[in-house]
């Protein structure tokens, strides 16, 4: 195996350049190469330009790696005449390299100096296995560091590292990006100008020795803003090429799409970078090649990692927004892994959107709470306390819940009092059921979870827009019909406006129960509807409630009946 060696006057005043033998990953690939490719057009005058100020001493020497001792004498011979020097070594195998290193330092330090105020020499390695195109550079004073370095299987310590004089070269920019033509196979390389190097040090790299760079992620930013239009239109070509491929994926879940992603391991740096090469490099090299086989897929998988990332950005505003209008009182999340649909576009009301009747100015003067008083709001109303202590859903019997007002003295602590949504909630999208939303956090039995929220809308506007709603076999109207008669004088509809009550579906055995909710100074035809716990939920469960409120259905369906998918073991086979 061959190692290539450059011995580097830092403080010479004389040009002299050698052409390497080691290839467009080398190090030493001089910028006159560079500016004669077609490829790098753009930045030829630029680049010609600045290296003509840039002078210095290169002494180049081919050499086998088992050959080491043969540079006593080079190395004597610089060392007197220069009182600085660096040696740049480059492998394909970091534990050869790390040998060979670790002999010159040997050899470096055997040789004697000639006297000035800084007679370091610094020793450049850079491995293409390992080291990502960053270089490291050891001083020759650290040799126990570079002994330990070679070593086989033992890991170096930060503080180790950080006492041995290490420092690492760092990207300054990246001028460019094409696919070049290397032992006739396309690859795509990245001019690179490094840090504190003029510009004939500037070198070609391979994606991975810039892909962890910032100064890649600012590169590709820029020029995806400038080509915009030019990128898009070379997506889009490439599909249409892949037609067929790209419906086959259009017609699989996004399990399946996001698994294939993973298998791929899926780079979108990477193909960010490939489309701005593509774009860049004459086309009739890059036909039938394997470069252009992985491009196809690329776009294919990064279209759909497009519109992951649109859907993921939509719905953390929609789950900002829900969490503002709640004063952040809970935990919320969005789960789709399904497709790529985002949350249904609805206006988010907290609260119920009417004019509210205020049929009297009664508040209870209760101290502190209002759990054992015997003059509390539902006594005015004839009924009970459904509350205990904690909030939670004490009484067995079905009633009207009479809360306290804002003309209450009790404390604003008062368990009677109207509540917020406290439980950690998921809306999720099922497969046979569309969204739907479940538990995150353990619900007690009992507690109250959710209002169903929306507009409220008249006995003929709910006539007319069920009439509207039937056609598609989808409604959010709920009638408020808990009353002597049975009869809705008014319903809620959450089909454009409502909250995240909206998205609970029906079970015939659901967890949810509903109960119908009034402060004693407002009019219960318009009476609010409360969700609480009918059951200990479990993290993880889908909050479901009866349409029918439990009550149980005799009449069987008929043609307009929509089916349900419960899958409960009394599911009544509809809906309603």
């Amino acid at each position: 195996m061959s190692n290539f060696m450059k011995l580097r006057n830092l403080r010479s005043s004389v040009h002299q350049k050698k052409e390497s033998e080691s290839g467009y990953s080398s190090r030493s690939s001089s910028l006159s190469e560079i500016s004669k490719s077609k490829n790098f057009e753009e930045n030829d005058a630029y680049a010609n330009s600045s290296c003509k100020n840039e002078k210095h001493e290169e002494k180049i020497v081919n050499i086998d790696g088992d050959k080491v001792q043969n540079l006593t004498e080079e190395i004597k011979t610089i060392k007197l005449e220069h009182t600085n020097f660096q040696i740049e070594l480059e492998d394909n195998e970091s534990d050869d390299a790390a040998d060979l290193l670790g002999n010159l330092v040997r050899l470096i330090d055997s040789q004697p100096s000639s006297s000035s105020d800084d007679d370091s020499t610094d020793i450049l390695c850079r491995t293409n296995e390992n080291e990502k195109g960053v270089k490291r550079r050891w001083k020759h004073q650290s040799a126990s560091f570079c002994e330990k370095k070679k070593s086989k299987n033992v890991e170096t310590s930060s503080e180790e590292y950080q006492n041995s004089g290490v420092i690492d070269e760092v990207i300054e920019d990246i001028w460019y990006v094409s696919v070049m033509q290397i032992e006739n196979n396309p690859v795509v390389r990245f001019l690179v100008k490094w840090d504190g190097f003029p510009p004939s040090e500037n070198t070609y790299e391979p994606y991975e020795h810039v892909s962890d760079t910032e100064v890649l992620k600012e590169f590709v930013n820029k020029k995806f803003e400038l080509h915009e239009d030019k990128i898009k239109a070379a997506q889009k070509k490439l599909l249409q090429d892949k037609k067929k491929h790209y419906k086959f994926y259009l017609g699989k879940s996004k399990k399946f799409v996001e698994g294939k992603t993973i298998k791929a391991e899926f780079d979108p740096l990477e193909f960010r970078c490939n489309i701005l090469a593509y774009i860049y490099t004459y086309e009739k090299i890059l036909s039938t090649s394997e470069f252009m086989k992985k491009l196809y897929y690329q776009n294919i998988l990064y279209t759909f990692y497009e519109k992951k990332i649109a859907q993921e950005e939509k719905n953390r505003e929609f789950v900002k927004l829900v969490l503002r209008k709640e004063s952040n009182k809970f935990k919320l999340s969005v789960e789709n892994r399904i497709d790529y649909e985002t949350v249904p576009n609805f206006k988010y009301l907290s609260k119920v959107k009417s004019i509210s009747e205020i049929l009297s100015k009664f508040g209870c003067k209760c101290k502190d709470s209002c759990i054992k008083s015997s003059k509390c709001c539902p006594n005015q109303k004839d009924l009970k306390m459904v509350y205990d202590s904690d909030g939670r859903i004490c009484s067995s019997t079905h009633q009207m819940i009479i809360e306290c007002n804002k003309l209450c003295q009790c404390s604003e602590l008062c368990p009677n009092r109207p509540q917020s949504i406290t439980a950690s909630l998921a809306i999720f999208k099922s497969s046979d059921r569309g969204w739907g939303l479940k538990a995150k956090s353990d619900i007690p039995a009992g507690t109250f979870v959710i209002e169903y929220t929306g507009e409220l809308i008249s006995e003929s506007e709910a006539r007319s827009r069920t009439k509207c709603y039937s056609k598609s076999g989808v409604t959010y109207l709920f009638d408020l019909d808990y009353n002597e008669l049975g009869k809705a004088y008014y319903s809620i509809d959450a089909t454009y406006e409502g909250n995240l009550s909206r998205f609970i579906n029906h079970s015939c055995n659901g967890n949810l129960q509903t109960w119908p909710a009034i402060s004693c100074n407002e009019d219960p035809k318009m009476h609010r509807l409360y969700y609480f716990a009918l059951r200990f939920i479990r993290a993880g469960e889908e909050l479901t409630v009866d349409y029918f409120g439990g009550v149980k259905v005799t009449a069987p369906p008929t043609k307009n009946s929509i089916e349900c998918k419960c899958g409960s073991a009394n599911c009544r086979g509809f809906i309603f």
